[in-house]
């Protein structure tokens, strides 16, 4: 069980993306893409490339299973997203 112990440092995004390079790595051989049809994306192609927003993350965990634990946080960098946003928000 994952218990989230303090919110402000969790980083949900990063926690998934290690989960699914650790089932690469001890399962490499039975995972597999799969098609995962939605409402907006009838054939359902490439759906772990969109729920990323990149296919470099599909990409990095293909190429180097390895090397992928410490890429995680490069990929998932959000930049000065947060003050970009800012005068947008509606609440704090």
């Amino acid at each position: 069980m994952l218990q989230v112990l303090d919110a402000a440092i969790f980083r949900p995004v990063y926690v998934g993306l290690y989960l699914v390079g650790l089932l690469k790595k001890l399962y490499a051989e039975q995972l597999q893409w799969a098609n995962y049809p939605t409402h907006v994306n009838k054939t359902g192609a490439r759906h772990f490339d969109l729920l990323a927003g990149t296919p470099a993350v599909r990409r990095a965990l293909e190429k180097d299973g390895d090397r992928f634990f410490s890429q995680i946080r490069d990929l998932t960098e959000v930049g000065d997203w947060k003050e970009k946003t800012k005068a947008f928000l509606l609440y704090q």
